[in-house]
């Protein structure tokens, strides 16, 4: 039989925050919480950059409709056309998925505008996200 009081102890297995416990008496409580907030800091810095790149990547959409607008004023005629037959089918999510279906048939430029056109700030809004996300954007033409 092993007497309990001669184990040596085994190596503790890291904690959901990637620290190992310390029961040395010189870690001190601020050291933790030090490490802690060194470790959630770092997750905050990475998602701050993914934010940050895809703000930047909703900027260069807006600022290419912006540019397509002024060199080619009959793009604004047929995005305020196409605006207006999506206003009048089926809810959101409909809307969205029409929206999908013309940056997949005549560009990702091209279905921005008609987004902007159709003066529906919830809907713009939610299809910037949806081609922003996992740089989904990227899948169709411009």
């Amino acid at each position: 039989m092993i007497n309990p009081i001669d184990k040596q102890p085994d190596e503790k297995k890291e904690d959901n925050l990637g620290l190992k416990p310390e029961f040395q008496p010189e870690k001190s409580r601020e050291s933790l919480i030090e490490d802690i907030y060194r470790k959630k800091g770092e997750e905050l810095a990475e998602k701050e950059s993914i934010q940050e790149r895809e703000r930047v990547e909703l900027e260069n959409i807006r600022e290419e409709v912006a540019r397509a607008e002024e060199a080619k004023p009959e793009i604004v005629e047929s995005a305020k056309k196409e605006a207006g037959q999506i206003d009048h089918i089926g809810g959101k999510e409909v809307k969205l998925k029409r929206l999908l279906d013309v940056a997949e048939e005549q560009g990702l430029i091209f279905a921005v505008a008609v987004a902007q056109k159709m003066e529906d700030h919830f809907i713009l809004d939610i299809f910037h996200d949806i081609l922003i996300k996992e740089g989904f954007y990227k899948k169709f033409k411009k």
